[in-house]
């Protein structure tokens, strides 16, 4: 049986990663949130903070583990911002790191302990799967939190899919998806090229079901004739982003 985990599963991409797997046979689905409220009732959902560590460890300590072969985890939990000032990103804002990287190492530790033994007999699969951003590569200091929390969280994956038995996993960058964060954050944004949750469920819900070994590293892009080799310069991303949000 399948036994797929969702961390941050009240964005909207998570709620459409639910929908996906719900109707999948042999497949159990288990969300997580701090808050419940907006979860899909007719999935088991669960109101947990990731960053206690403690709880963290007990919930999944709880999850009967008799019939599963495949766990499936899917790390959307975390938090984005903006830095204006460039001098302000000397130091990692903690509540991108923590949101973002804490709550997976978290339940990446619960997850590597609970299943070890059937991992060792090969009688179950721990796959992990991050998300982040195309513009993780080009390091803008404008995010510059964001961007280092995700590419560490990425290297993470990959080493623990390499050195660990019994694992796989992936990292799935996107340009800009339409979410009602990403809505009011931006809200003078030409939205005509971003992706959809459906579209990014559409892209990867196989890729993540049907991964076996190893780690991938995969661009999920939906195309923008205004993209070119400056679209992440500094002075470019500045001036476009103060526009979208009603700055200037």
């Amino acid at each position: 049986m399948r036994l797929i985990i969702l961390a941050g599963a009240n964005s909207i991409i998570g709620q459409s990663y639910c929908y996906r797997f719900f109707s999948l046979e042999n497949t159990k689905t288990i969300q997580i949130s701090r808050s419940i409220d907006k979860l899909e009732k007719e999935v088991e959902r669960v109101q947990l903070d990731l960053l206690d560590k403690k709880e963290t460890a007990r919930f999944v300590s709880s999850i009967p583990l008799e019939n599963v072969t495949q766990i499936y985890y899917l790390h959307l939990a975390g938090k984005f911002k903006f830095e204006e000032k460039k001098e302000h990103t000397r130091y990692l804002d903690m509540d991108v790191f923590n949101t973002n990287y804490t709550t997976f190492i978290n339940a990446y530790h619960a997850l590597s302990t609970s299943t070890m033994e059937k991992r060792v007999k090969g009688d179950v699969h721990l796959h992990l799967y991050g998300f982040g951003s195309v513009s993780d590569e080009f390091e803008v200091p404008y995010w510059k939190s964001y961007t280092q929390t995700k590419n560490l969280l990425r290297r993470f994956i990959e080493v623990a899919c390499i050195n660990e038995k019994n694992f796989s996993g992936a990292f799935f960058s996107m340009s800009s998806v339409n979410t009602p964060k990403e809505r009011k954050l931006r809200p003078n944004a030409d939205r005509r090229f971003w992706l959809s949750s459906s579209e990014v469920v559409d892209y990867t819900w196989r890729k993540i079901l049907e991964h076996e070994k190893g780690f991938n590293d995969y661009r999920i892009i939906k195309s923008n004739p205004n993209y070119d080799y400056t679209f992440f310069k500094p002075k470019k991303v500045y001036t476009r982003w103060m526009k979208e949000m009603g700055k200037h």
